[in-house]
């Protein structure tokens, strides 16, 4: 694989580029994870959902709007699995497994969450395309790129993402502009972060999960 990868003509070749010990280990750690309590929490749009649903009453769930009991729903769920636990989980600890936030799941929706398959060709990352590299948004959020290039499609097969650097024509994707942010959905040992994703990743580890992507 040469050091630069057109997005047309070869990237796909994925067992070129895949490391396959290192994806084994990202896969083994990914299977540990699944039994973890997992909350969905939908991003504000601008689609209504106007569907309802009729619950029993012994649930305690009041809100009849899809959206707003599939919330409490949620809510009762995870609250459960912590409550069975010996000892039950601590407040301070549900909200660190929670990422420090609070549920707010609404009637209204914006997307559907999507598989990772193929994750890995789809770059800009994140809600609103500010992180150009798998990588990146797996280290720490104040090394991601402040600043970075688009309109060209030439793909880095180590870092899983768009080369990013100044190019004539280039149109500058500047992460300081109002809603451009490129912050949350991190990796990070502090355990208050707003938007914690879990712990801090080591240059292996990431290198790992790198590798695992790829081959999905």
């Amino acid at each position: 694989m040469p050091p630069t990868a057109s997005y047309e003509q070869g990237i796909l070749r994925k067992s070129e580029m895949v490391d396959e010990e290192r994806s084994r280990r990202a896969d083994s750690h990914h299977g540990e994870c699944s039994d973890q309590p997992r909350r969905h929490r939908s991003c504000p749009g601008n689609r209504h959902d106007n569907r309802t649903v009729e619950l029993p009453s012994n649930l305690g769930i009041k809100p009849y709007a899809f959206g707003l009991a599939l919330g409490d729903v949620v809510e009762n769920t995870v609250n459960f699995w912590y409550d069975q636990q010996v000892p039950a989980t601590s407040k301070e600890e549900r909200a660190k497994t929670n990422g420090n936030m609070p549920n707010l799941i609404r009637g209204e929706f914006a997307y559907k969450v999507r598989s990772l398959n193929g994750i890995w060709a789809t770059p800009p990352y994140l809600h609103n395309g500010s992180v150009p590299t798998i990588d990146a948004l797996l280290g720490p959020a104040d090394e991601r790129p402040k600043t970075f290039y688009l309109g060209h499609r030439e793909y880095d097969p180590e870092k899983l993402g768009y080369r990013y650097g100044k190019f004539t024509n280039g149109f500058e994707f500047n992460t300081s502009l109002r809603g451009n942010s490129n912050r949350g959905h991190e990796f990070t040992d502090d355990e208050k972060a707003y938007g914690r994703v879990g712990p801090a990743l080591s240059p292996g580890d990431r290198k790992a999960l790198i590798e695992y992507l790829k081959t999905l």
